[in-house]
């Protein structure tokens, strides 16, 4: 066989297992996901008012939305609800009804006049919740020896989009807030 020939065979070969290895390194990269989801509104804070009916795996819910609108003649609040039940939604200042629609996956809330991006505006909600995620009601445990491993539980999780399952929310990662949360619990339990 020539030298060079079988020298320029190698260098094609290599080249060639170069390529593929470079292409299937680009290829298996993900995309990162788009953590930035657009909103016509800024929420700047929750207040959230919660008790339990634990063996209905239920939450009763009180939950205020203080938000900012981004732009003028802002008149409508969507929000992410996932099997929430509203009993009122109501303007904070006055308690003012709200009208408001559900579907499988949010709450739209039609405010009573135009916003502007000065303005923070305040909702109340009213509702209860059998979540299949977002709260785990979670049963005490007893160790092998007989002595309880673990009491009787309720695990919240949030974080990245499960807060919409037990209260109303802009419920996605790009979104902060600060929060203030009274739960009420039996005598017997630590919140």
């Amino acid at each position: 066989m020539n030298l060079t020939k079988y020298l320029t065979s190698g260098r094609n070969a290599i080249l060639g297992i170069a390529f593929v290895l470079l292409a299937g390194t680009l290829y298996s990269q993900n995309t990162p996901p788009n953590l930035n989801r657009a909103s016509d509104y800024d929420v700047q804070h929750y207040i959230l008012r919660v008790r339990f009916d634990r063996p209905a795996k239920k939450v009763i819910g009180d939950t205020t939305v203080r938000l900012k609108p981004i732009k003028d003649g802002f008149r409508r609040v969507t929000l992410d609800s996932v099997g929430i039940v509203y009993n009122s939604v109501t303007l904070e200042a006055n308690e003012r009804p709200l009208k408001f629609n559900t579907n499988g996956g949010s709450i739209a809330v039609d405010l009573d006049r135009a916003y502007s991006p000065n303005e923070t505006i305040g909702i109340r909600f009213k509702y209860t919740s059998i979540p299949k995620k977002g709260i785990y009601f979670v049963p005490g445990q007893k160790g092998g020896d007989g002595l309880i491993g673990h009491s009787d539980q309720i695990w919240t999780q949030g974080e990245p989009d499960e807060a919409r399952h037990w209260f109303p929310s802009f419920d996605f990662p790009s979104d902060k807030a600060t929060t203030e949360q009274y739960i009420t619990a039996n005598r017997s339990e630590t919140v």
